[in-house]
């Protein structure tokens, strides 16, 4: 199975599901021909849309509803010291010495502010962050990483998870569109006519694949609004839970399919 197959079906389903945005997603699918029609997905591509307006906007999808207390992201320690501004955290050192910073100072189990160790605000490559309220606990972390969508290949070494109280996240939030899900391989798109209240995931520890828990993406958000604690995934780890990324892109294919 190839990605090219994959991205040629994403693109029928995405528009499908969610034709009010048509224009726009048409709009990056031109500029992904004209860049490199062989390699629809992967960081060269992204890089080179990061200059589109189109691609780097967070408007456009529907304000998000969630229950519960807190959302969580999962995310490695290169882009919370990047995506946020420095205070113990230096973009300068190592992944390993920013995390050790974190792990000295904020300890493996208790939730400490994001806000000890940077300032400003959380964002990411786009302008916006993934959150969701499914609570990924570091016990079964891999689990939970390919409940809300991410194989082995996506997660970090070295990382944290975050934890934002909903009440703060959600006048930032929003539900994931077509366009802000353009550059994924694995995505979920909710359909416009059902008036979505979030996204949602696909879930890849489901034999089959199927749909996981919700999603939102946010924007720019205080980093005091944030907690955060230390992980590492090691190799014996994924050895154990073993869902990489070409293991299930026929099973991807297959889930496409049925949206067909």
């Amino acid at each position: 199975m190839d990605r090219k197959t994959l991205y040629s079906k994403r693109c029928l389903i995405d528009v499908r599901k969610q034709p009010r945005w048509m224009e726009h997603y048409h709009e990056l699918v031109n500029a992904v021909r004209d860049i490199d029609p062989s390699h629809p997905y992967g960081p060269t591509i992204s890089d080179q849309l990061s200059d589109m307006p189109t691609f780097k906007s967070f408007s456009g999808g529907s304000p998000a509803r969630l229950d519960g207390e807190y959302c969580y992201r999962l995310i490695s320690v290169h882009n919370l010291v990047h995506f946020t501004d420095e205070r113990f955290f230096r973009k300068s050192k190592t992944d390993i010495a920013n995390w050790n910073i974190l792990r000295r100072y904020g300890g493996d189990i208790t939730w400490k502010p994001l806000s000890w160790f940077a300032t400003g605000k959380l964002t990411g490559p786009r302008g916006f962050t993934w959150w969701t309220p499914w609570e990924l606990d570091a016990d079964e972390l891999l689990t939970n990483a390919h409940k809300i969508g991410l194989p082995n290949d996506f997660l970090p070494d070295y990382g944290a998870i975050l934890r934002c109280r909903i009440q703060a996240l959600e006048p930032l939030a929003m539900v994931p569109t077509i366009v802000h899900g353009f550059d994924s391989l694995i995505f979920n798109a909710t359909r416009d006519e059902s008036e979505p209240d979030f996204g949602i995931t696909i879930d890849l520890s489901l034999p089959g694949l199927g749909d996981g828990v919700a999603e939102i993406i946010c924007q720019p958000i205080a980093v005091e609004e944030v907690e955060c604690k230390p992980i590492a995934i090691s190799d014996t780890e994924r050895r154990l839970n073993r869902v990489w990324l070409n293991s299930i892109l026929v099973e991807l294919e297959r889930f496409y399919d049925q949206q067909l």
